[in-house]
This record gives structure tokens, C-alpha cells and sequence, in this order.
């Protein structure tokens, strides 16, 4: 979880501020744009976390802005641009929001619940 490693900023620094914030910006932005723009060129998701936290507010968001561009551009294709995901990727490397330390649900239990479903023995 996303949560785990920007909290454990806290015990690296427990008596400065502003090395625990910094801490968090750097596991952010190691976690999606991986440095500065000209290095973003060629590490495009060169390290793709999927903790959780990053797929909610990442991510997704990051997904639907895609798809709902490409809905926009199939009914004017001369009008399509490319966007600069590095800036909106940036947004979240600079949002210091705090995330959740604790699974919001029981993964064995969501796991039997998938298995069962799809029919498999749970022995």
C-alpha cells in the first residue's frame, strides 16, 4: 500500500518536517514519473506500482482521461493532440494527500468470494 511507504517518511525523520515531506514527494515521484521531465521521455512507467492507493489516484484517473480523449478525437480526428501526461502526472507527485496504512477489505476472504463465484473447490 501506497500508505505504508509515505508514512514510513514519518520514522526516517521523526524530528523534521520538512525531510518527512520531501521523503514522501521522492516515493511519489519514484513511483510514477520516476525524475524530471526530459528523464520521463524514456522511463514512462519504468517502475508501474500497483499499490493500492496508486491505482484509485493514479491510475484510474490517469485511464479515463485517456479514454475520454479518445472518445473526443474519434469524432475529430484532425483535431487530435497529444497531451503531457507528465504534467498531469505531476499533479499527483506534488498532492502530499494522505492514503490509507490498513486494506480497506479481507484479501483471502475477497479471494475465496472470486473462487467461489468462478466455480472452484476452495480445498
Amino acid at each position: 500500500m501506497l500508505g505504508t511507504y509515505l508514512d514510513a517518511a514519518q520514522q526516517r525523520a521523526p524530528e523534521n518536517p520538512a525531510a518527512q515531506k520531501e521523503i514522501r514527494y521522492m516515493i511519489r515521484r519514484l513511483s510514477t514519473t520516476w525524475g524530471h521531465k526530459q528523464a520521463a521521455v524514456w522511463l514512462r512507467d519504468y517502475s508501474h506500482r500497483e499499490w493500492a492507493g496508486m491505482i484509485s489516484r493514479f491510475y484510474r484517473p490517469r485511464w479515463s482521461a485517456y479514454f475520454t480523449l479518445l472518445s473526443l478525437y474519434m469524432d475529430h480526428p484532425e483535431q487530435m493532440i497529444q497531451p503531457d501526461w507528465y504534467e498531469w502526472e505531476e499533479l499527483f507527485v506534488y498532492d502530499d494527500a494522505p492514503y490509507e496504512t490498513v486494506p480497506a477489505s479481507h484479501l483471502k476472504q475477497a479471494l475465496l468470494n472470486i473462487a467461489s463465484f468462478l466455480g472452484f473447490d476452495q480445498d
